[in-house]
This record gives C-alpha cells, structure tokens and sequence, in this order.
C-alpha cells in the first residue's frame, strides 16, 4: 500500500483523465508544477487554446490534490495571480528548489571540444543549450547576435527543435556565420562536455517565462556562469547567487554590451559563487524537502 501519491509535471490533460482514479483511490495526492504561467497568450491559436483549457485543469487540480509544489516564490506568485487562488487552495502550495547534481570535476576542455567536434574553435563560446522553442526567445536571440554582427565569439545551441517554425529558423542561422547548430537530443554522456566547452551559458527567455528551468540549475553542476533575459524566476536566480549577468532581450545594445563584457570575464571568477549556490539545490535536497512537506499529509 503506498501512502502518497505524487506526480512529477505530467501533462495537464493526462491528470484530467486519471483524476477519477486518484479521487477513488483516496490518497493524499501531491503535485509537482514547473511553470506558474497561466496568463500567456499566443498568435498560435492552437498553443492559446492549449494554455487556455490548462488553466482551467490546473484550477480543477488544485481543488482535488493535498498539495502543489513549486520550485520558486516568483513561480508561486504568478499561479496565484494568474488562476486568481483562493485562500483554500493557497494554502496547499509549497516552495521546494529544483534539484540537480553535485559540483563535477571537469574533464580538459580541449578533449570535450574534441568529442564534440568542436577542436577547430579557437573563439569563446557561448551555449544555448536544451530545447529549442519561441518562448525561450530563440528567434530573439539569432536576430540580436545578426543585428550586432559580433564575430567575438561562437554561439552554439545544441538541442531540439520544438514547436517553432523551421524554416525561419534556418533562414537565421544560415544569416549568422558565427553560429553552430547541433541538432536534436543530447545524450547524457556528452552535456557536461557542451558546458566544459562554453564561457557562458545564455538564456534569451521571454520575460513572460515564469518557469524552473534545467539548463539553468545544470549551469550549477558544471559551474558555467550565465548570461540570461529579465525572465523573473530565471533572473532573480542568477542575481541570488550572482552567478551571471542579465541583459534586456528587447534592446540591442543592452545585449551587445553584456556580451561583451562578459567575454571580458573569465569564468572561473565565478566558481567560488558556484560553490556556495550549490548548498541546497541538489537532487538530495530536494528530496528532503519532499519528505518534509510528506510528512505534512502522513
């Protein structure tokens, strides 16, 4: 017999179809939500819509689970502003971090630019790593880095192609002679070499993405500092532990600037930083501050 049970951001339609069951099983249910955007609207009818009916799920979710966990005070406060909570269901929110793995000793940077195919690259690179999609300004990003025609450096994205039109997006990368492009999913085995490799790791996200992000808390991991948007919960991150800078996604020069100057920086000005922005935000503390909040319903 189990004691909770606990879904780990499945989609919101696959807990609409099992919610009879978890109803009969009586069970304390716990839920776990990466995003707390609910208010974002989109010239995609089909991803409007999308957002739309998840609204109205997540509120009918909220009114059949014991709690629902978030990985952010920012990302708790857009659920609540945007679902428009009532005290009952506030109450059932709790805050725990996004885990991820301990520090890592790195291997040679010239091997992981050889595994990767990468030997030739004599320039700093700049990472754009994980899926490849509109909200995470992708399109933004390609026509900043045309616009300002900075041959400084090498922006890698590596990652697959998701829910974006790509023929648009070739067009821009065809336009761009300092971007290389790997394509599709990465094995386990090769992420920590794209980080070993990157002085930076740069998250162009629009400023309506309110959500946990895993190229963010790997950057801890692998103690890459990061360039990133004024996304809230991804910003508010970075300055906490000061491990980056931000730049404004909408203004040329804002992003020109601090690319510059971060490739003025050198990386490991900021391992110390990582060091201590480590200490709970591993899987382990996650975990622990899981049981915690189970020990609540038990």
């Amino acid at each position: 017999d189990i004691d909770v049970i606990h879904f780990l951001e499945i989609e919101y339609f696959a807990f609409f179809i099992i919610l009879p069951i978890i109803k009969f099983k009586k069970k304390p249910v716990v839920v776990l939500i990466h995003t707390g955007n609910f208010n974002f609207s989109s010239n995609n009818p089909i991803l409007g819509l999308y957002k739309f009916i998840s609204k109205y799920l997540v509120k009918t979710i909220l009114n059949n689970v014991s709690i629902i966990i978030v990985h952010s005070d920012v990302i708790k406060k857009s659920l609540i502003d945007s679902l428009n909570l009532k005290i009952k269901n506030i109450h059932k929110i709790h805050i725990t971090n996004y885990g991820t793995e301990p520090i890592v000793v790195m291997p040679n940077r010239q091997e992981s630019l050889k595994i990767l195919g990468l030997q030739r690259i004599k320039k700093k690179i700049v990472l754009f790593f994980g899926n490849v999609r509109m909200d995470k300004g992708i399109f933004e990003l390609l026509k900043l880095n045309h616009f300002n025609r900075m041959d400084n450096y090498i922006l890698l994205i590596a990652g697959k192609l998701t829910g974006i039109d790509k023929d648009k997006f070739y067009k821009l990368i065809e336009e761009n002679s300092n971007i290389i492009f790997h394509e599709g999913f990465i094995d386990e085995n090769k992420i920590k070499h794209y980080y070993n490799v990157a002085e930076y790791l740069i998250l162009p996200y629009h400023n309506y993405f309110i959500s946990a992000s895993g190229p963010l808390t790997l950057s801890l991991t692998y103690r890459t500092p990061v360039i990133c948007s004024q996304a809230k919960h991804i910003k508010n991150f970075v300055e906490k532990y000061n491990i980056g800078l931000s730049f404004d996604l909408y203004n040329e020069n804002s992003f020109r600037d601090t690319i510059e100057y971060a490739l003025k920086t050198e990386k490991e000005n900021y391992y110390n930083n990582f060091d201590e922005a480590i200490i709970g935000n591993t899987w382990q503390d996650m975990v622990n501050s899981l049981i915690q909040i189970y020990n609540t319903l038990l």
